[in-house]
């Protein structure tokens, strides 16, 4: 179902020092897009796994 919230990675730790490489974190399915937060984001909106996300461009308009 294509823009559903599959997962979530929350509370990723920065590169350690001298490190330039992030945490990485794997989907728990094959996905086309990735929404990046600042922490906290998704328990302050209460996002849930299988909801619907719709991206908007810098007009307003919903990208497909």
């Amino acid at each position: 179902q294509k823009n559903r919230i599959v997962g979530f990675a929350e509370y990723l730790s920065t590169p350690p020092e001298g490190s330039s490489y992030p945490e990485v974190s794997y989907p728990p399915e094959k996905i086309d897009r990735v929404l990046e937060l600042r922490a906290g984001t998704v328990k302050e909106y209460g996002f849930l796994v299988g909801e619907e996300v719709h991206f908007v461009d810098m007009r307003g308009e919903v990208v497909q």
